[in-house]
């Protein structure tokens, strides 16, 4: 058994290297931080080239390569997704200022128009670095874009103190999608501030896609400890390259949610008995572990 052993560890590690390698031979940018490794892959999906922002095994953007088709938004922010509804929701009546924890290749900066105003909070600054620097995005977005670095809550914390409500019509949490997440987002004091950051008819957008946590009875919880509607909307991958995606949109009940919205609401994937409320003295990831 033991002469077997010893015969299959090199074959074993000489497949991880191959594979590896494979997976490497897409890199065209590396950057290493306290917070991690990035990784800039260009990957060829249905015959084009598609670029990505890899954390791990964690995409937090892509943009294609293909000139006219750069600045159409992919991935999770694609449209038909919840936050795709939302920004087309309050467009329709209004210049948009809206505040984005989570910059990743600054995908959603490709609805900005001109008069809108989008601040990104994001806190490791390579990914600041690299959405600039291999993604277009930002550069060609019409809205005035501004990037705040470092903890997104603390940010937006310091800014009610010293500034006062930054009355956003949207707010868009989206720092979920890898097996770490920040849990102090979560919390019932991290939404009670976020309420506060935003205008009476504001929408908060939390993006919970994640192969390995169900947070919506998570954010149900929170929705209904801020008597806040919740709204459900999950996007079924249709092509290669896509996937499902999942985002919830809460507001306050004189929101003014267009009545065409309701037809993308789905069903909540547990029931209202099942949700979870957080705190930033209690917070058990064992709760929400699918």
């Amino acid at each position: 058994m033991l002469s077997v052993s010893i015969i299959m560890l090199p074959l074993l590690l000489s497949l991880f290297l191959y594979l590896n390698g494979l997976f490497s031979q897409s890199d065209i940018f590396n950057a290493r931080n306290f917070y991690g490794i990035l990784s800039v892959k260009d990957v060829i999906i249905d015959g084009e080239i598609e670029r990505r922002l890899i954390d791990g095994t964690t995409s937090h953007g892509t943009q294609s390569l293909q000139p006219n088709k750069k600045q159409i938004a992919r991935s999770y922010y694609r449209a038909n997704t919840g936050v795709a509804f939302a920004l087309e929701q309050l467009g329709r009546k209004k210049q948009i200022n809206a505040g984005i924890i989570g910059l990743g290749a600054g995908t959603l900066a490709v609805y900005g128009r001109t008069g809108d105003n989008f601040t990104f909070y994001e806190l490791n600054p390579n990914v600041a670095r690299i959405a600039n620097s291999h993604f277009t995005y930002l550069a060609q977005s019409k809205a005035n874009i501004e990037i705040v670095l470092g903890d997104g809550r603390m940010s937006l914390a310091n800014e009610l103190s010293t500034k006062g409500s930054r009355q956003y019509q949207l707010l868009v949490i989206d720092a979920f999608a890898g097996g770490s997440i920040p849990v102090h987002l979560l919390t019932k004091e991290a939404f009670s501030l976020y309420w506060k950051h935003l205008a009476l008819d504001g929408i908060l957008a939390v993006h919970i896609s994640n192969s390995h946590l169900e947070l919506s009875p998570l954010v149900g919880g929170l929705a209904k400890y801020f008597d806040k509607e919740a709204f459900y909307v999950k996007t079924v991958a249709e092509y290669q390259g896509h996937h499902d995606v999942e985002w919830v949109l809460l507001a306050s009940k004189t929101t003014s949610l267009n009545s065409d919205f309701y037809r993308f609401v789905g069903e909540w994937p547990r029931t209202d008995a099942d949700t979870i409320l957080w705190t930033d003295s209690y917070s058990n990831l064992l709760s929400v572990l699918r």
